[in-house]
């Protein structure tokens, strides 16, 4: 199958100066890849079109992705390992739309770094409202400073026999080992070791991983990666 980078600038939002936001589709049926592009275009954003991991992994590092809708099943690979190569970017929101919508499936979405899972058939205004939500999320990321100069405040923190480095965002072992971590997860684990030895309530660390707005109670995200962590 071949590659579509059908950037729309009609369909960019010139209200404001932020950002064009772009989508990246990730999506190895055409007709459904058609159909989720064609929802987000209508409200303004930039689509970008891939029907697999390398497609995608090749539009993402070119390109401003504010936020990537990925299929599980892709022509070339594993939709869970994309996940977490564009969760490992600060800049970018993942949301994975599969056909796999058992407790199980969605559980697993998240530990890789998902920031949200919807089950296919899906219905076109969830999917535009929550799309527009985490493009919203990420765009106040974007305003916010980054990592190595927030972590500059913080002390290197020892935790067991790893160390805990807020500046470069790492978590290394004392024989050299480094821990995958999500950048989600480790936005969780920096939440808690900041105030280590305080009770840190679930809605702290909701706001530090998702961002500042009311927190869904159905929303089981800060559970899943605690228990990554």
């Amino acid at each position: 199958m071949s590659l579509s980078t059908g950037i729309r600038p009609n369909f960019v939002d010139l209200t404001s100066n932020a950002r064009p936001k772009n989508v990246l589709v990730v999506e190895d049926d055409p007709g459904i890849r058609h159909v989720i592009s064609s929802i987000l275009n209508s409200a303004g954003f930039a689509i970008f079109e891939a029907d697999g991991v390398q497609s995608a992994v090749e539009i993402a590092s070119h390109t401003d992705i504010i936020v990537a809708v990925i299929d599980l099943h892709l022509a070339d690979g594993d939709g869970l390992e994309l996940t977490r190569k564009l969760s490992n970017t600060r800049d970018i929101a993942t949301i994975i739309v599969s056909g796999q919508a058992s407790p199980v499936d969605r559980t697993i979405g998240i530990e890789v770094g998902a920031d949200d899972y919807m089950a296919k058939p899906f219905d076109a205004r969830e999917l535009l409202a929550r799309v527009k939500r985490q493009a919203s999320r990420m765009a106040r990321f974007r305003d916010t400073p980054e990592p190595a100069e927030t972590g500059e405040n913080h002390p290197n923190q020892p935790l067991g026999e790893w160390t805990v480095d807020f500046a470069r965002r790492r978590v290394t072992s004392n024989d050299g080992r480094q821990a995958r971590l999500s950048d989600a997860e480790f936005r969780a684990l920096e939440a808690l070791l900041i105030q280590r030895g305080t009770i840190v309530s679930r809605d702290d660390i909701h706001e530090a991983v998702v961002g500042h707005r009311d927190r869904d109670p159905l929303d089981r995200r800060v559970d899943v990666l605690i228990s990554c962590i």
